[in-house]
């Protein structure tokens, strides 16, 4: 009997543990947070102000949702709540609650009407804070969004609020009522990129030959779209350079009447490029990129309505590169110094028609580095004026002050070395606009002083000589009187005599 009972207890055992091994083993997968999802979508990418659109917010997760807590962001200024959920009042945040309780639903979704009230652009998007599923986990659920665009009711603008093309600048500078332009791009450049934004988010049709460009224009039309419907359209010409030509390697027999045409140029012993590539940053204020030409050859130069000058790009065999002023002749750098009263445009001398005595040397003004000649405290140098005004101009280095020449052929010492044989041969007769002499005025006190002298010793001169007249006069009157006394006398006696007798 023991026997059976062992049997028995052994077979309960076996059993019990078979009962837990299938009760461990068979319990099903669980699927994680990883799954969930938060999807946000418009009925609209764009919609005019006074419309409404409906935005669909759906939170799914396969695993089942217990409870999840989480906002629904947006700019209150631009859209308005209508309806699709409980309360009112919302203003740039709803809040949104699940509580699922015990059944396993795996999926919620919600329509909210939105009112649009200013233009502008609105992003949607999910703040969350808490979710979990059926099984009590947590689980982060990838959240999406939506954008949408407010147009101006009835809006008819159909301007474009800007336009870029890769590798050139548009001449003039764009501006949304300017419908013309115009760009050039080196021979290299064969194809273009073109991009145009409307001014209220309508839609933008580019047209023309945008690859596979052909040396010389090439053109190209941007049609923008209003909401309404009204159409604008820009026009852009685009001009591809022809290739540059090197000159002859070897003389021709017969020297030609016109120099070969060459990007070269030679200034000061050294040799520079005419570029027609420059980054567009580099244009001087008040100057626009145009088509110009230098010894029969299209390159692209910069021009000052105010000013008046032409401007190229000039690069040394370095690869530096600057803007040089071109007057058909010469080329000068491109150099300005500003005062409080005036604008200067700096030259060398060989744009004036008169010339310094001394040497032309490198020299610097309000740390502006320029040509010109050095006497003294003073630095000469010529320039035009904001009025177009040539001259020469003299450079106070102590007092920092500008004054124009009054003479036309200035003559200055050359340097504070100038030994004084030197100095008593080259007068100094520059003048500022007082026509006061500024060199040498020790010379000019000494020659007023010797002037005085003189004057004070002709006065004198003449006041003795008067003086001495006067005393002849004098001596002549004083012999005649005594004179004529003596007469007198002599009468007297005689009536004397002859009345003594009778």
């Amino acid at each position: 009997m023991s026997k059976n009972n062992k049997l028995i207890k052994i077979m309960l055992i076996a059993l019990l543990c078979i009962s837990i091994c299938f009760t461990i083993f068979s319990k099903p997968e669980k699927t994680y947070a990883s799954e969930g999802t938060i999807t946000v979508k418009a009925s609209a990418g764009e919609v005019i102000a006074g419309n409404t659109i409906t935005v669909e917010v759906k939170l799914n997760n396969p695993a089942g949702i217990t409870s999840a807590n989480f906002e629904l962001i947006y700019d209150g200024n631009i859209f308005a709540y209508v309806s699709g959920m409980d309360g009112s009042g919302f203003n740039g945040v709803i809040p949104f609650s699940v509580t699922g309780g015990a059944t396993e639903q795996t999926e919620y979704k919600w329509n909210i009407t939105f009112k649009a009230n200013q233009t502008g652009t609105c992003n949607f998007t999910i703040k969350g804070y808490q979710f979990i599923d059926t099984d009590v986990n947590d689980f982060s659920p990838a959240c999406g969004s939506a954008s949408v665009k407010v147009m101006a009711v009835g809006s008819d603008d159909a301007t474009l609020s800007s336009i870029q093309v890769g590798g050139a600048n548009l001449s003039p500078a764009f501006a949304k009522w300017t419908l013309d332009y115009k760009c050039y791009v080196d021979n290299s450049v064969t194809s273009v990129n073109i991009a145009a934004a409307s001014s209220q988010g309508g839609r933008v049709e580019i047209a023309g030959n945008t690859d596979n460009l052909a040396v010389g224009n090439n053109y190209v039309t941007i049609t923008s779209y209003a909401p309404n419907g009204k159409a604008m359209k820009y026009n852009l010409n685009i001009f591809r350079l022809e290739p540059p030509t090197d000159p002859p390697t070897e003389a021709p027999t017969d020297p030609p009447t016109e120099p070969p045409a060459s990007f070269k140029v030679t200034m000061d012993g050294k040799e520079y490029n005419v570029s027609s590539e420059f980054d567009a940053g580099k244009v001087p204020d008040g100057f626009e990129v145009e088509l110009g030409s230098y010894n029969g050859k299209d390159v692209i130069t910069a021009t000052g309505s105010a000013t008046g000058f032409t401007l190229m790009y000039l690069v040394d065999s370095e690869g530096n590169g600057n803007f040089y002023v071109y007057d058909g002749k010469n080329f000068y750098p491109y150099i300005v110094i500003s005062n409080s009263e005036n604008t200067y445009y700096v030259f060398d001398s060989r744009k004036a028609d008169t010339s310094m005595a001394g040497e032309e040397k490198d020299v610097k003004i309000k740390d502006t580095a320029i040509k010109g000649y050095v006497d003294g405290e003073y630095i000469y140098f010529y320039a035009m004026n904001s009025n177009k005004k040539y001259s020469w101009y003299s450079y106070d280095t102590v007092e920092g002050t500008i004054q124009r020449l009054r003479t036309t052929s200035p003559e200055i010492i050359e340097d504070e070395t100038t030994t004084p044989e030197e100095t008593a041969s080259t007068p100094v007769t520059g003048k500022n606009d007082d026509g006061v002499s500024f060199n040498n005025k020790n010379i000019i006190i000494i020659g007023g002083a010797l002037l005085l002298i003189v004057i004070a010793g002709a006065v004198v001169f003449l006041i003795s000589k008067k003086t001495k007249k006067y005393d002849g006069y004098n001596e002549e009157f004083a012999a005649t009187d005594e004179k004529t006394q003596e007469e007198a006398t002599a009468e007297l006696e005689e009536v004397s005599k002859e009345t003594e007798e009778k």
